[in-house]
């Protein structure tokens, strides 16, 4: 059975590599499209021209044309105004993917610090509970253990705990207390006041949860979407913003109120309709179609929760909430994915891995999104059925791999010391693939604040050195030097003026 478990783990960890893959190859294949948007500026607020499917033009279309001629001083007409009252109710109690997600994005730590941090903290500190939960809710017994919680920590936290309403802690309220909704241990809470000891990002992470705990009984955030809409010179435009009526667990946000659209993200005055207002200028906006993000380790957590299969449905949850950072992990350590900043990127060799499995029928589905969903259900329903299917696919998969290429590292030259080595590279440094036979050849990709390159690299094998470059003394002083090869096969840095190894 181990085995079979292997070999399911090994799809889901394929299933999100393919993903990535398939990311990176729409935003390089994406082509950037121009459009274009007319904005009037009006005392105070911008309204935009509109036509029947939205403000977003081609160059060609004759409105924008006809747009040209209005000029600043020209009248414009509020013809309507729609005000829809709306609500954000406070957000969930975390689980410990949405706790992974929210410090992913606010403290850049990774989904597994974060999750050994929040194990410390329940099991070392014993201020947190039990961290490796799905559930974003308490059970309907829980909402004394709630109470006794919010009173001891709401006056250690002031700076959380203003502004809650605490007839929010009750049974009726089926946002934070729903037996039906709770899955195997409840939603993360704060247990006690963190103590002095904790290191910085035990306090990060403690207090992430300590906010969002508080958060979750605070007043809705309250306000008006408006659209307004005008006329000038025959032609519509139209205004899309919002007026807050209560902040709510939003007061500590900018009054934005976080609209993703920023030609919806303006705050209007007091609009009636009939008035008329002078244009102050009129601008033609060129912008352009946009990719999709890269993945980051908090928007491939949400996949990872929430997925859809190649048709576009959703479908049961890739790993769980416990797995999820360790499916990364092994991406990371394998050297299929790396980050770049925020951004998760496929490597070579997982871009390698995954075309040609794309290339063989039987791994083809093997790393499609929903194989694990069927293979859960087919192992749920008959264990036996299934490991006797696991057995047959392994078999089918070996015997079709007769036609796959060896991913092959590219290297940089013959080893300058064993003679008989390639020089290879991974994330950290440049190193021969000769290492298990004894070879210590490694030259590493940051010296002394330099960052040597594959092209450095090839200069210090082949002539011994490399260009002069700019480097920083541990004090943070400055100074020149180029990197210089010893016979023994180690490096050393020689100054580029004083000639003095250091």
């Amino acid at each position: 059975m181990d085995s079979t478990i292997e070999t399911t783990s090994n799809c889901t960890i394929f299933q999100i590599e393919k993903t990535i893959f398939l990311r990176e190859k729409s935003i390089e294949n994406f082509t950037a499209k121009p459009f274009y948007q007319v904005e009037a500026k009006l005392p105070g607020f911008s309204l935009f021209l509109s036509k029947s499917d939205g403000i977003n033009f081609s160059l060609d279309e004759q409105i924008l044309i006809s747009a040209k001629q209005i000029f600043k001083g020209d009248k414009m007409e509020i013809t309507g105004v729609q005000i829809e009252r709306k609500k954000e109710n406070p957000p969930p109690l975390f689980n410990i993917t949405g706790l992974q997600k929210y410090c992913s994005k606010v403290y850049k730590l990774s989904p597994k610090k974060t999750l050994e941090i929040a194990q410390s903290l329940y099991e070392e500190l014993k201020v947190l509970s039990y961290p490796r939960t799905p559930s974003v809710v308490l059970g309907d017994e829980n909402v004394e253990l709630f109470r006794e919680k919010f009173n001891l920590l709401k006056n250690y936290y002031p700076q959380f705990s203003d502004g809650c309403d605490e007839k929010n802690i009750s049974r009726e309220n089926r946002r934070i207390f729903n037996s039906e909704k709770l899955q195997d241990h409840h939603a993360l809470i704060p247990l006690a006041v963190l103590p002095e000891s904790a290191d910085e990002n035990q306090k990060k992470v403690f207090e992430a949860v300590l906010k969002r705990f508080f958060e979750t009984v605070k007043k809705e955030h309250i306000y008006n979407s408006i659209s307004v809409f005008g006329k000038c010179k025959n032609l519509d435009f139209v205004g899309k913003g919002k007026q807050i009526l209560q902040n709510g667990f939003k007061e500590k946000e900018l009054p934005d109120g976080g609209l993703e659209n920023e030609d919806e993200n303006q705050i209007f005055p007091e609009i009636k309709k009939g008035e008329v207002y002078e244009v102050q200028e009129l601008k033609i906006l060129e912008k352009f179609t946009k990719p999709k993000p890269h993945f980051t380790e908090s928007s491939i957590l949400s996949l990872m929760e929430n997925p859809k299969n190649e048709d576009g449905n959703r479908i049961h949850g890739i790993g769980t909430p416990a797995t999820r950072a360790d499916i990364l992990q092994k991406l990371f350590l394998q050297e299929y994915i790396e980050k770049e900043k925020q951004n998760i990127l496929i490597t070579k060799k997982g871009k390698f891995l995954i075309e040609a499995a794309l290339k063989n029928p039987v791994l083809k589905d093997f790393i499609g999104i929903s194989t694990t969903t069927v293979w859960e259900a087919k192992l749920e329903e008959n264990p036996g059925d299934f490991l006797e299917e696991i057995k047959s696919f392994t078999k089918k998969a070996v015997q079709s791999q007769e036609n796959l290429e060896a991913f092959i590292k590219d290297n940089l030259g013959t080893c300058p010391i064993c003679k008989k080595g390639k020089v290879l590279e991974n994330k950290k440094s440049f190193y021969c693939s000769e290492y298990k036979g004894g070879c210590r050849f490694s030259v590493w990709k940051n010296i002394c604040g330099a960052k040597i390159s594959a092209g450095d690299v090839q200069n210090l094998i082949s002539k011994g050195e490399t260009s002069v470059k700019n480097m920083k003394s541990a004090k943070g002083n400055s100074f020149q030097a180029k990197v210089i090869l010893l016979e023994n096969g180690r490096t050393e840095i020689e100054f580029a003026q004083t000639k003095n190894r250091g």
